[in-house]
């Protein structure tokens, strides 16, 4: 897969580009770029997460095509997009912790998620390290 490098302002670039063509849905509620677009300074595709009003019967097909109107817009660049509201909790809890929000309509939504997300993770770290650590051994 190929890798990519971009300053800095090419990035703020992009996330402007990615703020702008999501805010025309107007079922989107909040979004974030996460993953190695975010963190590292080589990336090989940039990750969306978004929170929708209302969640499409068929997810999959939505986030198909959230994706290709992003790329249309970003050129060459390959996007992933997840929807949020039904996402496992841990993909939830590291977008939020470790994703750049790119824009929130609804901030008190966008509160509530992310306080509700927290919690619930935190309150389920216990039992997943305990999980990991018998079948996993020593590897983790």
């Amino acid at each position: 897969m190929k890798r990519y490098i971009i300053h800095s302002d090419e990035q703020k670039a992009m996330y402007e580009v990615l703020c702008n063509t999501l805010a025309t849905d107007k079922n989107i509620l909040f979004a974030y770029v996460h993953g190695s677009f975010v963190s590292d300074e080589h990336f090989n595709d940039i990750d969306v997460a978004v929170y929708v009003k209302n969640v499409p019967a068929s997810i999959v097909e939505y986030e198909l095509n959230l994706e290709l109107q992003l790329m249309k817009c970003l050129g060459k660049y390959i996007v992933d997009v997840r929807v949020l509201n039904q996402a496992p909790l841990s993909f939830q809890y590291n977008v939020i912790r470790r994703g750049k929000l790119l824009f929130a309509i609804d901030d008190d939504e966008r509160s509530e998620f992310q306080e509700k997300t927290v919690l619930l993770y935190l309150d389920f770290l216990p039992y997943r390290k305990r999980y990991l650590q018998e079948v996993c051994g020593d590897i983790i």
